[in-house]
Order: C-alpha cells, then sequence, then structure tokens
C-alpha cells in the first residue's frame, strides 16, 4: 500500500509539536501540546489519528492511572481509523514504538506497518524503530497500595507515592507510609533536586520491631528511629554526586541517643547497568563508619532480563550499634531467612535473578543468591511478578525462598534488587 506524504492537520501538528518539545527536554511543554491535540481530535481519520497518537503520549505523563484514563478511548480511535489513510498507519507504528511489550507492541513491526508512506515523519518513526533511540524518558509517577512481608518481619501494609519528574523538571519526590503487625511502622519522605548544587532532602520517623540473633537464640527488640538528612546533590551524562549530613535520633530501650554525621555517595552508568559506592559517618553518641559498595546489572536474555547483583559492606568501627551492621536475611538478601538473621561488620554478597515475562503483565522469575556475613550462607527459590503501568516502576512480587533455616514467603512491592 502507497501513499502521498501526510498532510498535517491541526491535531497532528500539535503532536508533532509535543514530540519537538519532548526531545527538547521541555516536558511541560510536550504534554500541554499532546492534551491540545486531544482536544482538537475529531472525528475523521486524521483526528482519530491524532487521538492515538496523543494519548500513546500522555501515558508518559498520567501516572499509573494513565491506562484507566487513556487505554480504552486510545483503542476504540485505533480501531476506528481507516489503515488505507497514512495518518493511520503512522499512528499504529506509535502504537507500536510507545506502549509496552505485554500489550502486543512490537517496534519490529514498524517497517511493514509504513510500507509505502511517504515522508519525514514515516522516516523518523522507521529509525527510531531501527536504532532503538527514544527521547529521554525520566518515567512518570507512581501511586502505590500494597501488602508486604518476609520470614521475621511480619505482615504488613504500605502505600507510597514516586514522583521522578516533578513540575517537569526531572526533580524526585518520594512519600510512604507502613504499618505491619509486629508493632512497627514509619513515614518517610525524600526530594531530590534536578541539576548541579541541587538540594537532597529526607526525613522519616518510625518504629522497627522484630528478632535478632544472639547465639542462634531469637531475641526481640524495638528501635525508634527518627532522622533527618540534607546536602547537595550534581547530575552529569551517567555520573551522580551526593554529599550531606544525617541527623540520627535513636532509642533502643536504654535511652535516646543522638548520632550526626555526613555522608557522601557517588553512582555511575544507567538503568541497564550501574555502581555505587558510598560512605556515612557518626559521632556523639557512638562512633560509627559505615561504607558500601554495590554493582548492578540488567542484561536482556531473549525475551527476558538477567538481573546481577554485587553487594559488599563494612562497619569497620567497634563502637557501631548492632542495628547499624550489615546484615542479610528477609525480603531483598538470603530471601528464605529470617528478616536480619546473619549480622556482621562486614558482608559480601552477590545475587542472579532471571525475570521473564509469562502473559500480559504477568512474569515469572528464578533466583539464587550467596552471602558472606557471620560464615557462608546460600538461598534460592523463585517467584512471580505483576508488572502493571508504567512498567518497571509499577511492580507487585511473591517469592518462595529455600535457606539453609527453612523457607519463607516473600510478598512486596519492588524488585528484590
Amino acid at each position: 500500500m502507497t501513499g502521498p506524504p501526510v498532510a498535517a492537520s491541526a491535531p497532528l501538528e500539535l503532536v508533532a509539536e509535543g514530540d519537538a518539545a519532548w526531545w527538547d527536554g521541555r516536558r511541560a511543554s510536550a504534554a500541554a501540546a499532546w492534551r491540545a491535540a486531544l482536544a482538537a481530535a475529531d472525528a475523521s481519520a486524521e483526528g482519530r489519528a491524532a487521538e492515538v497518537m496523543a494519548r500513546v503520549r500522555l501515558l508518559k505523563v498520567s501516572g499509573n492511572l494513565g491506562p484507566f484514563v487513556h487505554e480504552p478511548p486510545l483503542n476504540r480511535a485505533l480501531a476506528d481509523c481507516p489503515m488505507d489513510v497514512p495518518a493511520c498507519r503512522l499512528a499504529l507504528a506509535d502504537w507500536h514504538l510507545y506502549m509496552p511489550g505485554f500489550v502486543g507492541a512490537d517496534p519490529g513491526a514498524v517497517p511493514e506497518v509504513l510500507q509505502g508512506v511517504q515522508g519525514a515523519e514515516a522516516d523518523a518513526r522507521r529509525q527510531m524503530a531501527a536504532s532503538g533511540e527514544r527521547p529521554a524518558d525520566p518515567g512518570t509517577w507512581v501511586l502505590t497500595f500494597g501488602v508486604a512481608g518476609a520470614p521475621g518481619a511480619g505482615v504488613g501494609v504500605s502505600a507510597g507515592f514516586t514522583h521522578p519528574d516533578l513540575a517537569a523538571r526531572d526533580h524526585d519526590l518520594s512519600v510512604t507510609a507502613a504499618l505491619d503487625s509486629l508493632g512497627g511502622g514509619s513515614v518517610a519522605a525524600a526530594f531530590q533536586g534536578a541539576g548541579n548544587g541541587s538540594p537532597q532532602l529526607a526525613g522519616s520517623v518510625g518504629r522497627t520491631a522484630g528478632w535478632r540473633w544472639v547465639d542462634d537464640v531469637a531475641v526481640p527488640y524495638d528501635l525508634d528511629l527518627a532522622r533527618v538528612s540534607a546536602g547537595l546533590g550534581a547530575r552529569g551524562p551517567g555520573l551522580t554526586v551526593q554529599v550531606g549530613v544525617t541527623s540520627r535520633w535513636e532509642q533502643p530501650g536504654d535511652g535516646l541517643r543522638w548520632a550526626p554525621g555526613p555522608w557522601l555517595t557517588l553512582g555511575v552508568g544507567d538503568a541497564g547497568a550501574r555502581a555505587r559506592v558510598s560512605a556515612e559517618t557518626g559521632f556523639l553518641a557512638y562512633r560509627h563508619l559505615g561504607l558500601a559498595v554495590d554493582l548492578r546489572a540488567y542484561p536482556q536474555v531473549g525475551r527476558g532480563t538477567l538481573a546481577l547483583h554485587a553487594l559488599g559492606s563494612a562497619t569497620p568501627t567497634p563502637e557501631t550499634p548492632w542495628w547499624r551492621m550489615p546484615s542479610a536475611g528477609g525480603s531483598t538478601l538470603l530471601r528464605g531467612a529470617p528478616a536480619g538473621r546473619w549480622r556482621d561488620d562486614t558482608l559480601l554478597a552477590a545475587q542472579v535473578e532471571l525475570r521473564h515475562p509469562l502473559v500480559g503483565p504477568l512474569e515469572a522469575a528464578l533466583f539464587v543468591d550467596g552471602a558472606r556475613v557471620e560464615g557462608w550462607h546460600v538461598s534460592g527459590g523463585g517467584g512471580v511478578r505483576i508488572v502493571l503501568p508504567p512498567e518497571r516502576l509499577n511492580v507487585t512480587r511473591l517469592d518462595l525462598g529455600v535457606s539453609e533455616v527453612g523457607w519463607g514467603v516473600v510478598v512486596g512491592f519492588g524488585e528484590a534488587f
């Protein structure tokens, strides 16, 4: 099927205007143009095409409510758009380029969809399909409610709000609240500004409760903790530097302790592979130095992902209290062992997890991990994931882990790493 170059109607011009703004990093202007295109779209073929194009893009900024707001009318508009009209075939190409794979979108289908369609707009989509290049996408906000549980950590409920592009400025904001069946609970908030010299602010207050293992005997504990952190950060291509001061108030049962101190974090890499080195200190109530190196990579294996994680941490200061020492066991490391089952002044660990899509938003996972902390320990198991829009930002998982001390079921929001 062939056709003349696509003639831009007013709604299609607004979509193109929004695309130019998005590529240029002006995301607020881009979203405004796409909403204007949606408002201007009529029942003509070009209007239906503009509606599809606008809605697949607005999903980028509409949070995890976007699928409920945009997908049903998007699908209706695409079904009503005749494929003998070049604009409609451009709209179908956009659907393949921007929608997630679990709904059937395939960028590899774009050349066939656009076969015979002429013009710069069609050529640009062919190039995007061939190169995999997309405009920078910081992600959209996510509102979560969930149930979480792990051996030794009880069962809890949580709610959270995360926005990685606040005010379309690449500012990052997160707010969380949680309660658990052991009597623990917390409220936390963090803000990270964009650009060099941007503020880094965080705070939390809460109580943790559970068991501490002393000579393989579980001893119950509860710990009240408040924390306020302030600092500055700088970002560059693949590089993040953050430095600041944290003030901690801890009440482990024998009186209030105040342990302020500076911290430093260096990060390199991107979403596919990254490394982070961090250091934190504490003074007054006790001397504390904590050092950590965290390495992660997520290579694609067929339709799935092989997640790799290596971690090293140490607290070389003898005065460091037990609750600030590296630990293993729980929902993220040595799944199947109780939370905090092993603690020591040094920890070395590695994890491998294969994640593979099943049907729709459902994924399967197999994992194995090992850690050296109070000796060597290994665990393994498998689980399922529900990946809801906006895709990897909104994952609920159910894992069954087996370790040398038993087995356990982990329910949680977000990947283990």
